[in-house]
């Protein structure tokens, strides 16, 4: 049986973690550091995992001063568009688009992915834990995920994972299937392919835990309206390849602790019962071969974005499931930022 140290990183950012590779390398540094010092021995395995679209935001970066006065993302990607607007034009033609969103997801990438890349190889190096490093709104890189080059496959953007072994080594790379509506369907993003949307690895210094990542609404058992005929939850497919432990990074764009407006019970149910009920932990109870989870979440205040949510480790034995460890606050404030941490025997 192996024993696994598991982290569940919930960072509260800000534009100011954005700014540049400087101020984003510090930040994420930081909750290595937290995590290595929680870790229980340095010879056993560890994993950690940071939310979905803790890269996105690099999309800002070197641009501080530029939207500055931006009350709204869609206002500063205005701004962004007066000040670069030959250089958006060029990969419009290049990408052969003629949405906005998506020249400007292709103008952004390289340096998104440059960034993001770099952090997340060198730490997972520097401190020999297998890396999930949340996602990243980018097309797919032609080059390949093992270097800090870029060259966009096509002019498709995807919500996008990427895991790395404790050598710093890329493992795999996981496209968002289900796209959250009203949300990430009005940002010209691609669902990824149902065929290819479980990226199985066996984790490293394991015998035998595989591991693979569900993006955020991919975890739940159901829609989140009546008219998502092609929606499919990702835990049948996760049972099927044999996984063991699942990671599952996650963005919320609705008040943890308010009525969730899409909800169609009445009274409609606070979202963090909507989420207990449709995905962590109830989804855990009739998996096959999942028996564990991990499931951090990104808390933000950006522009008129805002993201709550509360990060855990949930273990399922004789079936049922218990949480391992949680955040022990859900808010959107600097004081809620932490790493979850717990040992998991599998």
């Amino acid at each position: 049986m192996d024993t696994i140290e598991l982290f569940a990183v919930q960072p509260y950012m800000t534009l100011n973690d954005y700014v540049g590779e400087d101020a984003f390398y510090r930040k994420i540094e930081g909750f290595f550091v937290a995590a290595d010092r929680m870790r229980s021995s340095s010879s056993l395995p560890a994993l950690i995992a940071f939310p979905e679209d803790l890269a996105s935001f690099l999309a800002l970066a070197g641009r501080g001063r530029l939207i500055a006065k931006a009350k709204s993302l869609e206002e500063a990607f205005g701004l962004i568009a007066k000040k670069f607007w030959p250089d958006l034009l060029r990969a419009m033609a290049h990408s052969r688009t003629l949405s906005l969103r998506e020249a400007f997801f292709a103008l952004a990438a390289p340096e998104i992915w440059r960034i993001w890349h770099r952090t997340m190889s060198h730490l997972a190096r520097r401190f020999a834990m297998t890396t999930v490093a949340g996602s990243a709104l980018l097309p797919e890189n032609r080059l390949g995920y093992d270097q800090g080059a870029f060259r966009a496959a096509g002019r498709a953007v995807y919500n996008l994972s990427v895991t790395y072994g404790p050598d710093g080594r890329f493992l795999s790379m996981t496209r968002k299937v289900n796209l959250v509506p009203g949300h990430e369907d009005a940002l010209s993003l691609t669902p990824g392919p149902i065929a290819q949307a479980v990226s199985a690895v066996l984790m490293p210094e394991t015998t035998s835990v595989k591991i693979a990542t569900a993006i955020c609404y991919d975890s739940f058992v159901t829609a989140h309206t009546s008219s998502e005929p092609a929606f499919q939850s990702l835990w049948p497919l996760l049972d099927a390849k044999g996984i063991k432990l699942a990671i599952v990074p996650s963005a919320n764009p609705w008040p943890w602790n308010d009525p969730w407006p899409l909800d169609q019970t009445s009274p409609p149910r606070l979202r963090r019962q909507q989420w207990a009920e449709e995905s962590l932990p109830s989804a855990l109870i009739p998996r096959r071969s999942v028996l564990a989870a991990l499931n951090p979440h990104l808390l933000a205040s950006l522009l008129d974005l805002h993201f709550d949510g509360q990060s855990a480790i949930w273990a399922k034995r004789d079936g049922q499931v218990e949480c391992l460890a949680a955040a022990p606050a859900a808010l959107a404030v600097k004081e809620s930022e932490c790493v979850v941490h717990a040992l998991w025997k599998a």
